[in-house]
């Protein structure tokens, strides 16, 4: 039994308990969205497949409800791949119209191309189509009981820590339930940093199992964590939010040594070592500047100390210690100044 293609659809869509399609505007298939429209599917036009696609998946997620889209193109085109492509990644049946005569039914199942003459399409090849993707249903059912205890089992962890938290509820996460960890930046925005994810999708793509105490195998659950999440973004909110003047234990650079004059280059570069052998970072700055332009040079790098060093710091084992912000601390002898800083490192606070 032969059966026309805009019925097709609304029987498979209707099956499948989809009330609204986002699809790509067309002659070809102007029929198609005239009979969801009586049928009361909404359709919601889009400009590009990519966009049906990731709109459908978004109103899946917010509404609860399933969605598809519909890919169109003139026969022969290229461009319906994207659409096709983009709606697998969203877990989406996609009804990809390629001509009048020639319509793909694409599930989580498969793809399949059903054709006839005059736009009929075979209807043993749409139950076929629909079974497949029920089975897909069946699944996602049974994924679900299984991401609703890996939601509880984050939950009980945060609570025994006692961590305040939020659910994000209807936010997008591709291999299962996690805890992300979210600062604010500078300008008051929102970056996520530390995940810990149950991860669903790696054990079955790598067809992972163990032998359980019952000595049949298992698929074992995958739990990973990205500690910095991306290393830029990361890095970028952090110099943003301390406007690049770090505090002592994270800066680069936490001193800079600065001779006076030339004859005070020896000296300072006793300084350093001495600094580095105690754990601390330190550079000397050798360039023949004036001794106010590699302050101000230090300044600029928001280097924490600055020491500097002369006839009488030489003479009696001293630094001059100056601050970025431009406090003078005034001479003291370096094992004083080595002390302070290692407790404004061991405190973690700043100057």
């Amino acid at each position: 039994m032969n059966i026309s293609v805009s019925e097709l659809i609304v029987r498979y869509l209707g099956r499948l308990g989809i009330d609204t399609i986002f699809g790509m505007p067309g002659a070809h298939v102007l029929p198609i969205y005239d009979r969801l429209h009586d049928s009361g599917i909404r359709s919601v036009l889009v400009k590009h497949e990519q966009g049906a696609a990731f709109m459908a998946g978004g109103y899946a997620r917010v509404a609860h409800r399933p969605s598809a889209c519909i890919a169109t193109a003139g026969p022969g085109a290229t461009n319906l791949i994207t659409g096709i492509a983009n709606a697998y990644a969203e877990r989406l049946p996609v009804l990809a119209i390629t001509g009048e005569t020639s319509t793909y039914i694409f599930g989580r199942g498969g793809l399949q191309e059903s054709s006839g003459e005059g736009g009929a399409i075979d209807q043993g090849a749409l139950f076929a189509s629909i079974t497949r993707y029920h089975k897909l249903i069946e699944r996602t059912d049974y994924l679900g009981q299984v991401l609703n205890q890996a939601t509880q089992a984050l939950r009980r962890a945060l609570d025994e820590v006692g961590l305040p938290y939020e659910m994000d509820e209807g936010g997008g996460a591709f291999y299962g339930p996690k805890i992300d960890i979210k600062v604010r930046d500078a300008l008051g925005r929102e970056w996520q940093t530390s995940t810990i994810q149950f991860d669903f999708n790696l054990p079955e793509r790598f067809e992972m199992t163990y032998v359980g105490e019952d000595q049949l195998e298992h698929q074992p659950y995958m739990v990973h964590r990205a500690l910095l999440g991306s290393l830029e973004r990361f890095f970028g909110a952090l110099i943003e939010h301390y406007g690049g003047a770090f505090p002592v234990w994270l800066a680069p650079g936490q001193t800079e040594v600065i001779p006076i004059a030339e004859r005070h280059t020896a000296y300072a570069l006793q300084v350093a070592e001495q600094l580095k052998a105690a754990g601390l970072r330190a550079e000397v700055d050798q360039s023949g500047d004036r001794m106010q332009a590699k302050i101000r040079a230090a300044q600029l790098e928001k280097i924490p100390y600055m020491l500097v060093v002369g006839d009488r710091e030489a003479e009696g084992g001293k630094v001059a210690v100056r601050l970025r912000s431009g406090q003078d601390l005034g001479a003291q002898p370096v094992a004083d100044f080595v002390a302070m800083a290692l407790a404004a490192v061991a405190e973690r606070r700043d100057l």
